[in-house]
This record gives C-alpha cells, sequence and structure tokens, in this order.
C-alpha cells in the first residue's frame, strides 16, 4: 500500500500543502490554522478570502494562494512515495506526544524507521562538533549504559559528540533518533547516508523539512527545539558558550525539561557552556544514576525492558575483530602500535579497523589514532 495514501491522507495532503505555501513559516502557517480552524480550510480558501486574514502581507497571501494552486504538494508526495519515506502530522497517533505539548510543533515530520511506545523515555545527547576525545569518550559511555537501561537517545547526528552518542546506543542494541536540519534526501553531514540508513533500521530519522532542503544555518535552531521537545531532558556533554548544544539546553528549559551537563576543566573552550550551564542550575552528571534519579518518575517502567532482554545481544566478532577491539581503549591510540601489539601486518590490519569503524565500534582520529566506544 502506498505509504501516504491510508487513513487520514486528505489530512496529511493539505497539512503538507499548507506547510510548504507558507514557506516553511511557523508564525504564518499556525495564524492560517488559526484563522481558518483547519489546515482543509486554509487549502480551499480563496484568495480573496487569504487576504482578510490578518498578519500577512499582498505578497506573502500571493505567495501562500499560489503555492497552494501549484503541482508542489503532489510533487512532494510522489518524491516520499519513491524513496520510501513517510509523513506524519500532529493528528497522527504516532506523533509523539510530548513533541505535540511544545509551542508550535512542527506541522509535517518527514521520517525513516518507525515510531515505537519506548521513545516516551527519551533522553537527549548532545555537544560539539569539534569534541576533545575525553568529550567522545564520556558520550560514549553515558549513551551506551542509557540506551542498555532501555532509553531511547536523541541527538542531532552532527559529527563528534552527537554521532558518538547515536552510534553507542545503536552498540547496545537500543535506540536512538536522529533529527536533521535537511531534507532526508539531502542528509547532512555529508557522507552519513550509510549512518543514517542505520540509525533508521534501529530507530527513526526524522525532520520537519522538505525532502531536498540544504542544510541551512536557520534549520539548526528549529531541529534542536524538536530534539528538546521529543525527551524528558538534555544532557550537554561539551559544548563552548556559543553553540547549537545550549541552544538545545535553552529549549529544554523553556519546554520544562530536565537539563543536565558534564563538568569540564575551567581551561578548556569547549567545557565552557557545560560549566556555565551547571553554575545556573543544570545538574552535574558524572555517572546516569545522576539522570535517572531527576526523571524516575518521569519514565514509563514498563517500557524500560533492558536492551539485553530485548534485541539478543550485539553484534558478533570473530576473533581477529576481537582482537583488535581488545586492544582499544578510551584514549586514542596510533595505528602503529595496534599492529604491533596485535602482531597483524598493515595490509591484514587495516580491512579490520575498516569494518570496526563501520560497525560503530572504533572511532578514527586524526593523525590514524583510533578511540574505543564503549561496548559489552
Amino acid at each position: 500500500m502506498n505509504t501516504i495514501l491510508e487513513d487520514g491522507d486528505r489530512a496529511r495532503r493539505d497539512t503538507l500543502a499548507v506547510y510548504l505555501a507558507t514557506s516553511l513559516g511557523l508564525n504564518t502557517y499556525y495564524r492560517l490554522i488559526s484563522w481558518y480552524g483547519s489546515a482543509s480550510a486554509a487549502r480551499s480558501a480563496s484568495l480573496s478570502s487569504l487576504e482578510q486574514v490578518p498578519g500577512l502581507s499582498t505578497q506573502q497571501v500571493n505567495k501562500v494562494y499560489d503555492t497552494l494552486h501549484s503541482q508542489l504538494v503532489n510533487a512532494e508526495l510522489e518524491n516520499l512515495e519513491r524513496n520510501g519515506i513517510k509523513l506524519i502530522i500532529p493528528d497522527d497517533t504516532q506523533y509523539p506526544q510530548r513533541l505535540k505539548q511544545i509551542h508550535q510543533p512542527p506541522p509535517v515530520l518527514y521520517y525513516r524507521g518507525c515510531f515505537q511506545d519506548k521513545d516516551r523515555n527519551a533522553l537527549a545527547i548532545v555537544g560539539t562538533r569539534r569534541s576533545s576525545s575525553y568529550g567522545l569518550s564520556v558520550a560514549a559511555k553515558l549513551g551506551y549504559e542509557l540506551a542498555e537501561r532501555g532509553l531511547t537517545i536523541v541527538s542531532g547526528m552532527a559529527r563528534g559528540i552527537d554521532q558518538s552518542a547515536h552510534m553507542a546506543a545503536l552498540d547496545a542494541g537500543g535506540r536512538t533518533i536522529a533529527v536533521l536540519g535537511s531534507g532526508l534526501l539531502n542528509i547532512y553531514p555529508p557522507k552519513c547516508d550509510q549512518f543514517s540508513e542505520r540509525i533508521a533500521q534501529h530507530g527513526l530519522v526524522i525532520s520537519e523539512f522538505p525532502l531536498n532542503q540544504p542544510p541551512y544555518k536557520g534549520n539548526f535552531p528549529r531541529r534542536n527545539r524538536i530534539i528538546a521537545g521529543l525527551c524528558l531532558g538534555v544532557l550537554v556533554v561539551e559544548a563552548p558558550e556559543r553553540s547549537g548544544a545550549l541552544i538545545t539546553a535553552h529549549y529544554a528549559l523553556e519546554q520544562g525539561r530536565e537539563v543536565f551537563a558534564i563538568p569540564g576543566r575551567i581551561t578548556s573552550f569547549s567545557a565552557q557552556g557545560c560549566n556555565r550551564l551547571i553554575q545556573m542550575g543544570a545538574k552535574l552528571v558524572t555517572r546516569i544514576e545522576d539522570i535517572i534519579e531527576e526523571i524516575d518518575r518521569q519514565l514509563d517502567h514498563e517500557l524500560l525492558i533492558t536492551q539485553t532482554e530485548s534485541s539478543g545481544g550485539i553484534l558478533k566478532l570473530d576473533p581477529v575483530q576481537q582482537l583488535i577491539y581488545s586492544l582499544l581503549s578510551d584514549e586514542p591510540k596510533h595505528i602503529d602500535l595496534i599492529q604491533r601489539q596485535s602482531g597483524l601486518s598493515a595490509s591484514q590490519l587495516a580491512p579490520v579497523l575498516l569494518k570496526l569503524e563501520l560497525d560503530g565500534l572504533l572511532k578514527q582520529l586524526p593523525g590514524k589514532m583510533y578511540l574505543k566506544c564503549y561496548l559489552m
């Protein structure tokens, strides 16, 4: 069956049409919905009727009307179907209830993967792209342990802390949700298509932006409000004083979510934001119990099945892969040292490292340094 042409298709078509017609402007979209009462009524409005909507300029009215009567929505729906991508709106039962409660929730969500009830127990782990090996290690350790407890890990799939948290959740056999600041057919960061597919197989990749939307700078604060809106709380692992991670934390505060932060060295530029959050009242975290005790009353404990019970274990390694994995640690190790300790030749070692990296079991750093991801 067509992934879009199901029950409620009319509402999805109309919602998507009005959303695209407003050029993704949330204020304009919600002004139209408030005035007409529904997306269906707004979509069928005449030009003279649209001219009566308060707060819309003549240029906006003309653009909305022209777009509503164009083939844009049909082209987008055909693109969805062609690429196996689905779309939900707030009226759909699968639409996350917590996200529905924020100010101006996304009128549409494009997604790959599937929504599950256990995503009600979600926690965001975010941080800087320019992360230290310590930050990557902490994000991996806490992400793994939280996912192992049954929490869904949410982040933005950016390089650095975000990707480390996603990988750790996958390594634990858990669920993870990546919220993008671009369209699902324009994956950002570049060269992360395979990674996003892996996330979709074990969770969700979602976006409120049209399929081919580029990663415009202004998209990311909107992306960050969704990350916070999906979760019980936000953990900032490593962030300078001006960073997207702090924007996510501020959205969390506005939405009544818990905010957590990892303390860092006072001389570290990438720790200034976390230390500042702690000064402002964010809970200092050194272990996952610091997080669990704050959100315990909000957790749906019936959904907290441990991942070893629900998934039957993690990736299987052959003896050579096990050897190389055992030689890695949470401190970066140079490839030459790994080769000497393993006794393998360079040609034997290279494909093993590549396989472990593709499986998310290690992180390659500049200078041919390798960092272990936390696994059982």
